[in-house]
């Protein structure tokens, strides 16, 4: 991990599908990083790496209560466990690459879904999907979802949230959480032609 001005630059030579961490210098107090019983944040990383957050929650005697494992790029709310005093933070790298750690913000980041359309050719819409913090929820629907990318058709998945609007992606899946409003905008932003691209993707251009 090296410092490069305004932003840190992490390079990583693991072997696929093997993961390291990397901690902070120093301990959080709960009260710094946490507000109404949540760490609310967005760690915004560029391309080249896998990146996940992770966040091990202690108590006064600095002895572990529980951990998270967070995805980098989308907005992050993660309940903060009872008797919880300190927090340690790191990032979870996987695999091999380079990428730089741009910026980590409290709270939430909003986008901008009118000047954002999705890269697939299909868009498949679901009650829920798996996450990397709940594997097995609606499985079945993720499996579809590989199948249809090995037979050349890229999917972009909406889940349907009561929450705020939430971008993430599952093993390299690109996934949009949001409610019926967010819905119609994406479909308004697709069928007008805009290109421009989703902010997980990265890039423009459609397949």
């Amino acid at each position: 991990m090296l410092h490069a001005g305004d932003h840190v630059q992490l390079s990583s030579r693991l072997d696929d599908g093997k993961h390291g961490y990397v901690y902070a210098a120093r301990m959080f107090r709960a009260d710094e990083l946490a507000e109404d019983g949540a760490v609310r944040f967005h760690l915004r990383t560029s391309a080249g790496l896998y990146v996940n957050v992770a966040l091990v929650f202690l108590n006064s005697a600095k002895e572990k209560i529980s951990h998270a494992i967070v995805s980098s790029d989308t907005n992050q709310a993660i309940p903060m466990p009872a008797g919880t005093e300190w927090i340690r933070l790191g990032l979870r790298v996987i695999g091999s690459g380079d990428t730089d750690v741009l910026a980590l913000v409290r709270g939430a980041v909003s986008p901008r879904l009118d000047q954002i359309t999705g890269l697939g050719r299909a868009l498949l819409l679901t009650k829920d999907y798996p996450r990397y913090d709940n594997l097995y929820r609606y499985g079945f629907v993720h499996r579809r979802v590989l199948a249809y990318g090995q037979a050349g058709t890229r999917v972009d998945v909406f889940r349907f949230s009561s929450q705020a609007l939430e971008f993430s992606e599952f093993q390299g899946i690109d996934v949009v959480a949001g409610q019926s409003e967010h819905l119609s905008m994406l479909v308004r932003a697709t069928t007008t032609g805009a290109c421009s691209c989703m902010p997980w993707t990265r890039r423009c251009g459609r397949q």
